[in-house]
């Protein structure tokens, strides 16, 4: 069982969880400054697909715990985006809605409670396919979206939204990245998993947020490369449609645990000693995903794990773990997990709910 003592170090200058997390998202690539006339009403500005994947992959979206990001639907209703889980029940589930007064409720609730999960409130159902228009869909992934990072009051909000309009910026175009990240020591976040997935589809891996073999070590983030694609790409990204370029590449696979930077060594059945002991002999490299711990880089590489982190100017570490799997093991795997892909290809071909298409070349 490994333990380390390690104090929690602050981030010398004083920043606030938004600055940060801007940060981090700018220096991806994937996410830019707004136009000039726009940095008082946004804070960033993404490709429809990106922005996607950055409210369901990096925020809270199973909305019965809390509301992590939303798009607009209206003036009066708002959209939390579907997961990769929800596209993969048939027929798929559009993610969820509700109206914004209720939004304003709810925060009114968390605020005076000092939570931000709230049990006693009836959260939105998951929308039916034909409660959604297709074209508000189709706009989501193919348009540019401006992004709003941290919860507003209802007064600033308005304010923004009346400023969007009349500079010609659409509704629909305004996402909000409402649970930003507190980055305290003794929480894991999903940020640390998008994050974890973005480099992972930088290196080539097809990134799902759970096991596509059925056996796996935890929930938080598993990465495969099946040797005949060349190039990564998310989960949601292949159940929305999109192909992948086809190639010869070294296969491999990981697992990515996502772990309060407090718990990275500790005593339980977390971090470290989870990898330790979870262990599957097809998973050939173990990562760790943390939030501003950059100090225990050496402690975690030195054991031969892998380990993803950011420090508060916004710099993203990314260190590679050493091979722990069995290549007989990992092939076999391997070859379910193509097979598995080619399934969801099929489908975005033949069924009927076009939202499979939404990324087709």
């Amino acid at each position: 069982m490994w333990t380390v003592n390690l104090k929690i170090r602050k981030p010398k200058h004083i920043m606030n969880e938004e600055q940060i997390l801007k940060k981090v998202l700018l220096s991806t690539k994937l996410f830019k400054e707004p136009e000039d006339n726009l940095k008082n009403l946004f804070d960033l500005k993404g490709s429809g697909i990106e922005t996607l994947l950055l409210i369901s992959y990096g925020t809270e979206c199973e909305v019965d715990k809390a509301i992590g990001g939303f798009y607009f639907l209206s003036k009066d209703e708002i959209w939390m985006p579907f997961t990769e889980k929800d596209l993969l029940k048939c027929p798929p589930s559009l993610g969820k809605k509700m109206k914004i007064e209720d939004l304003w409720e709810l925060s009114r609730i968390s605020q005076k409670a000092g939570i931000k999960r709230v049990t006693n409130y009836e959260y939105p159902k998951p929308i039916k396919t034909y409660e959604i228009p297709f074209e508000f869909l189709e706009s989501v992934i193919k348009e540019d979206k401006y992004i709003i990072l941290g919860a507003l009051n209802k007064e600033e909000l308005e304010k923004r939204m009346k400023g969007a309009e009349e500079l010609g910026i659409p509704l629909r175009n305004i996402v909000i990245f409402y649970d930003i990240p507190t980055f305290d020591p003794d929480h894991e976040y999903n940020f640390d998993e998008y994050l974890a997935g973005v480099k992972l589809r930088e290196l080539g891996y097809i990134v799902a947020s759970g096991s596509l073999h059925g056996v796996g070590v935890s929930d938080d983030l598993y990465g495969y490369k099946c040797g005949n694609h060349d190039e990564g790409a998310f989960l949601l990204e292949l159940l929305l449609g999109k192909e992948l370029k086809k190639g010869t590449t070294e296969k491999d696979s990981c697992y990515v645990e996502a772990e309060a930077r407090s718990r990275i060594f500790s005593s339980n059945n977390q971090g470290i000693n989870q990898l330790e002991e979870g262990k599957i002999p097809y998973i050939n490299k173990y990562f760790i995903s943390a939030s501003l711990a950059a100090h225990y880089i050496p402690h975690v590489t030195e054991l031969g794990y892998g380990m993803i982190t950011f420090d508060e100017e916004g710099k993203i570490y990314f260190f590679d773990s050493k091979e722990h799997g069995m290549k007989r093991q990992q092939d076999q795997v391997l070859e379910s997990v193509s097979t598995f892909i080619s399934k969801i290809a099929e489908r975005s071909e033949k069924c009927p709910f076009p939202i499979f298409r939404l990324l087709k070349s």
